[in-house]
């Protein structure tokens, strides 16, 4: 009776969509205190900022 939901499809579904979600909110959160950190040193942001992406198609 306990081992039943190991074998189920939807449960597998359900595991995976939390620990994606939660790794997710957790780089999220991340994200703002790196990109912070980074653009106090203002002599290493211009060089960082350049290979964004968002950098292209400004």
């Amino acid at each position: 009776m306990a081992a039943e939901p190991l074998t189920m499809p939807r449960f597998w579904l359900h595991v995976a969509v939390s620990l994606a979600a939660s790794i997710y909110d957790v780089f999220d959160q991340q994200f703002a205190n790196f990109l912070e950190k980074l653009l106090l040193l203002p002599r290493r942001a211009p060089r960082y900022l350049a290979m964004s992406p968002l950098a292209a198609s400004c």
